[in-house]
């Protein structure tokens, strides 16, 4: 199977207000940076495509700007404040979201013109940017 272009939207619910997000594309720096999609004060949108084909076990195997880490440990990264390019932040974090949830039958469901989504919520329960590895709001991954 030839590899292919699976176009991903990530969501950010409820940031703090005064918090700049961006989503990093580069590998082990901050040299490449994407701003959010649409950006209100309740939701920050990413629109953003990764590849993906078959790896030779016959699993699942996702590439491209933005995807970080080990073949069966997949992620990006939605960084805030000074990690986010922002100058003066009182923060400089970076939240990880997992692409474990991808399998085959989700991509081959999409139709044209949609978007795999994942949802994370925005803030720590200090009141924080969100960081570290965040879980998904329900439903998880999802067609939209």
């Amino acid at each position: 199977m030839a590899r292919i272009e699976v176009p991903i939207r990530a969501v950010i619910e409820n940031p703090p207000a005064g918090v700049t997000w961006a989503l990093q594309l580069s590998k082990g720096d901050l040299s490449e940076l994407a701003a959010p999609s649409p950006a209100g004060p309740t939701r920050l949108v990413f629109d953003f495509a990764i590849q993906a084909d078959r790896a030779d076990d016959g699993g699942l195997r996702l590439l491209g700007p933005g995807v970080q880490g080990p073949p069966d440990g997949r992620f990006f990264y939605l960084n805030s404040g000074t990690y986010a390019g922002q100058a003066h932040p009182t923060y400089g974090r970076r939240a990880k979201v997992r692409l474990t949830g991808l399998t085959w039958a989700l991509i081959e469901s999409l139709r044209p013109g949609q978007r795999l989504q994942v949802r994370i919520a925005g803030t720590d329960k200090k009141g924080g940017p969100a960081c570290a590895t965040v879980p998904l709001l329900e439903p998880d991954w999802q067609a939209v």
